[in-house]
């Protein structure tokens, strides 16, 4: 039973890539801030560009492999940090070459940062402020401030913080592998190399979000699972835990990965053993929140905040809403699913929750089944949505509700730069 469901697992995933992969060579995807705004683009391949592109990447991967095969008579303790301080060098050459300032969701939480660093100001928690409703986006911001106060107010450093999490998660795949492929005889250098030039980790750090470091601390915790099936050691379940509970602290999808965790450890059970399949179970479970009740604490206690922490923050109902719009494919809806959330509900959580229920009810009866498969493939027709919205300075990031911009406004003004 246990090797069917193996079996079935890895169909799945086999599946999903043949479809990613298959889709790949007629859809193009395109994010291009500057013309689009924060929208994505799907539109139909350009095999001028994609086709030359593909064969570069297929010899630049040839030769990358031949150099991993005579990599193999080298040393572990040689190789792995070479490369990974490779990888750490092309990644920094990155942001000077492409430097790119922060806007948006990035813009924002780097702003909150700043003033509650500088003027001691709170008030975003306050109802109808950022923080207010997404205040899942607090981990970013205490993060940010932290790197303020022990270094100067610069881009560059928090930048080289993204690239030595990704480094990590570079690294952590690498051990994933060896862990999986416990029998192989080889050095495997090739996963390694390749985890370390996959070109969109690398410009991911360019962006000052949450991403780069809930995903380090994510494939940490998947490392130290694996570890824990094949060791039985209780010091690596709650490494694990550790780095699930911060994982889901900075992006919270941490559910899916604890969800994951679960079932690998009870197909497991076999060789783990019931006891301690249940314990490590319970370790996953307690420690997953702890981060958060800590900061809810410390907030309440400070008096920053007068109400637990996302008592009303919007719902997730108010996400699968949006992401039922034909016209947007999942993506945006210009809106909407906000106005329902701030001025029919009056930013309540309960009652906004109600609402949206009913509109993603109304939404699934109007759509055929093909309507809701086309959404994620349907191509954005024109350079972006009017009234497209973005926070416009730090006071209205602070205080101010996301309203949409009258049409013909500009659409944000410039950032503010820290030199770098």
């Amino acid at each position: 039973m246990s090797k069917v469901l193996h079996k079935s697992f890895y169909l799945i995933l086999l599946v999903f890539v043949a479809v990613f992969i298959a889709s790949s060579l007629l859809v193009r995807a395109q994010y291009n801030y500057a013309l689009y705004g924060d929208n994505p683009i799907l539109g139909m391949q350009q095999w001028s560009i994609f086709l030359p592109v593909i064969l570069l990447l297929l010899g630049s991967g040839v030769g990358l492999y031949a150099l991993c095969l005579k990599l193999n008579k080298y040393s572990p303790k040689v190789v792995i940090p070479i490369v990974l301080l490779c990888s750490l060098v092309i990644q920094i050459i990155i942001i000077f070459v492409f430097p790119r300032v922060p806007t948006d969701d990035s813009q924002t939480v780097l702003s909150l940062a700043m003033n509650m660093l500088y003027d001691k100001d709170y008030s975003s928690f306050e109802t109808g402020g950022y923080l207010h409703m997404f205040p899942f986006n607090y981990s970013i911001v205490l993060y940010l401030k932290t790197l303020l106060y022990l270094f100067p107010d610069n881009y560059l450093v928090i930048k080289l913080f993204n690239i030595l999490f990704s480094t990590l998660t570079t690294f952590m795949i690498y051990l994933i592998y060896k862990q999986v492929n416990d029998r192989s005889t080889e050095r495997d250098y090739g996963v390694l190399v390749f985890a370390a030039t996959y070109l969109p980790s690398l410009f991911l750090n360019n962006l000052i979000y949450n991403d780069v470091i809930a995903t380090a601390f994510l494939t940490s915790c998947l490392y130290f699972i694996i570890r824990f099936v094949h060791e039985k050691s209780w010091k690596t379940i709650v490494i694990a835990a550790v780095f699930l509970a911060m994982g889901n602290y900075f992006r919270s999808i941490g559910v899916i990965v604890l969800i994951a965790a679960i079932i690998y450890i009870l197909l497991n059970m076999r060789s783990i053993g019931m006891k301690k399949v249940i314990i490590s179970i319970a370790v996953l479970a307690m420690l997953f929140n702890v981060p958060t009740w800590t900061q809810n604490a410390v907030l309440q206690s400070s008096g920053a905040v007068s109400e637990p922490v996302g008592e009303n923050a919007e719902p997730v109902y108010m996400w699968l809403d949006m992401g039922i719009n034909l016209e947007r494919f999942g993506f945006w809806d210009n809106m909407e699913s906000y106005q329902i959330y701030q001025r029919q509900a009056n930013y309540s959580k309960a009652e906004s929750a109600e609402l949206f229920k009913q509109e993603i009810g109304n939404k699934l009866s109007e759509a055929s089944a093909s309507d809701l498969v086309q959404m994620y493939y349907k191509r954005s027709y024109g350079p972006g949505p009017k009234g497209h919205t973005r926070w416009t300075d730090t006071e209205s990031a602070m205080k101010v509700p996301w309203v949409p911009e009258e049409e013909g406004e500009a659409e944000s003004q410039a950032p503010t730069v820290i030199p770098m």
